[in-house]
């Protein structure tokens, strides 16, 4: 069987979302983009077929990440 390079791979998981988020949440993305280990706020949630949220990270960058790429900060977690 022959694989072309081009084929996508789809997590299956991204539709059920990582958690409920509210605007304001402190949030760390996780995996391996170019955001990735960055510490941001949540600005917006949008309704999609794959939940997701716009964030600031504290850099300043703003960006689209599905729920599934982040996790909620608590008050003891200090920035990456």
């Amino acid at each position: 069987m022959i694989t072309r390079p081009t084929v996508v791979s789809i997590d299956p998981t991204a539709q059920k979302g990582g958690g409920s988020f509210s605007i304001g949440d402190r949030v760390r993305i996780r995996g391996t983009g170019l955001y990735a280990g960055q510490t941001a706020v949540v600005e917006a949630l949008t309704g999609a077929a794959i939940p997701s949220v716009v964030v600031r990270t504290d850099v300043g960058s703003a960006r689209r990440v599905r729920t599934i790429d982040i996790e909620r900060l608590g008050p003891g977690d200090l920035p990456a």
